[in-house]
């Protein structure tokens, strides 16, 4: 996957860009933006954000101690991204 990198001191922020088709790759790239389609991508999977909102719904639930998982709301940016301070820091 193609990354952009900017960094601000000891901070390091990396986007990597998923274009839907072909046609959108080509579009971007006449702006001077790089990407890769999901097939370019593999074995990656790539999820739509319902899908992955039905595949967390699961997520937390236990009928035993009477846990109903993860509520059926958007996952969203911050819920498909991580954004660490180093690389031996995960928070």
């Amino acid at each position: 996957m193609y990354s952009v990198q900017a960094s601000a001191k000891d901070r390091l922020i990396q986007v990597g860009i998923i274009a839907e088709s072909m046609r959108l790759q080509q579009a971007l790239a006449t702006h001077g933006i790089l990407s890769q389609t999901p097939t370019q991508v593999e074995p990656i999977q790539i999820w739509s954000p319902n899908n992955l909102k039905e595949a967390l719904n699961n997520l937390g639930h236990n009928r035993n101690l009477g846990l109903s998982g993860r509520p059926n709301r958007p996952v969203g940016l911050l819920g498909t991204s991580m954004v660490s301070t180093s690389a031996n820091d995960p928070n």
